[in-house]
């Protein structure tokens, strides 16, 4: 059995797996969270030179403006959550 040692994650991917927190689960396991994760690892690397570097992280940035305009942070509903809330606690006797 071959051991490869394990990589060591970086403050860009620290901060792509913290903001991935924030949105809904299947939004943080999709095809895009995946694609941010890999980027942010590039980003850490110093293996990029500046111009490539900067193109890693634009695109990292439009990936997470991307998902943060489909959905909105986990455990912030929208106004139609708030309608519903509202109603079933007045049917329910609530105030």
């Amino acid at each position: 059995m071959t051991y490869t040692p394990r990589r060591k994650v970086g403050p860009q991917e620290r901060a792509v797996r913290k903001d991935l927190q924030s949105l809904p689960a299947d939004v943080a396991a999709g095809a895009v969270a995946r694609a941010m994760l890999i980027l942010a690892a590039q980003a850490d690397s110093a293996e990029l030179p500046a111009r490539d570097l900067a193109v890693v992280l634009r695109e990292l940035r439009q990936c997470s403006s991307y998902l943060r305009d489909i959905c909105p942070p986990a455990g912030h509903g929208d106004e139609i959550d708030e309608l519903r809330k509202r109603r079933e606690q007045r049917l329910a006797g609530g105030t």
